[in-house]
């Protein structure tokens, strides 16, 4: 009976680790959820350094299909959150992914665009995340400042799309990037997105 018992005592002992470890991650799974809400939130502090009041009109990771759709762009990418926030001036919050990056990555950014005189103004771009781009440390501040002021309304009635890196409205006319072009290319798609819809629609 002794020799039965050590013979099978290491499997008892792993199926007991099996099911406490299977146990525990299920209690830490519930108890470290992040709600699509409380993401969202989170994303919004990041920018603004609060939590401003805001109406969502597009959120891919609510369960509400009226608003869950994402909007795609052939050639540029997709946008996959829209937020207007409430304040003294009109402004608006995109969540958009630009592709054709580095083998075939794409690039993520939160774009802030501000409402003046009838007219959308790119106010601030930060980036959100990134997939098979090993360059990235060359898109720095200075590369995302670049969108900063862009008229959007202009752009799109004149066609003046930022096709990629190349074309960015830079005075000197020079590449903003070197070494990281197909990155910044898609970052520049990720801005398209934005620059397409609002062209196209009214908030």
């Amino acid at each position: 009976m002794k020799k039965l018992f050590a013979s099978i005592k290491p499997i008892i002992v792993l199926l007991v680790i099996m099911l406490f470890s299977g146990s525990t991650l299920a209690i830490l799974n519930d108890v470290l959820f992040v709600t699509p809400e409380v993401r969202t939130q989170r994303a919004i502090q990041n920018i603004y350094g609060y939590v401003p009041e805001y109406q969502t009109i597009l959120d891919v990771d609510t369960t509400d299909q009226s608003i869950n759709q994402q909007i795609e762009y052939e050639n540029y990418g997709k946008i996959l959150k829209i937020y207007l926030i409430q304040g003294e001036q009109k402004e608006a919050l995109f969540k958009a992914v630009g592709t054709k990056g580095y083998k075939g990555g794409n690039i993520t950014l939160w774009v802030k665009v501000v409402k003046t005189d009838n007219k959308y103004v790119i106010d601030k771009v930060i980036l959100e995340s990134f997939e098979k781009q090993t360059l990235m440390s060359k898109l720095d501040n200075n590369y995302y400042g670049l969108f900063e002021n862009l008229d959007v309304t202009e752009l799109y009635n004149n066609k003046e799309w930022l096709f990629s890196n190349s074309q960015l409205p830079v005075g000197n006319g020079n590449v903003p990037v070197s070494g990281a072009t197909l990155s910044a290319t898609a970052g520049c798609n990720a801005v398209n997105c934005v620059i397409k819809y609002l062209g196209e629609n009214v908030l």
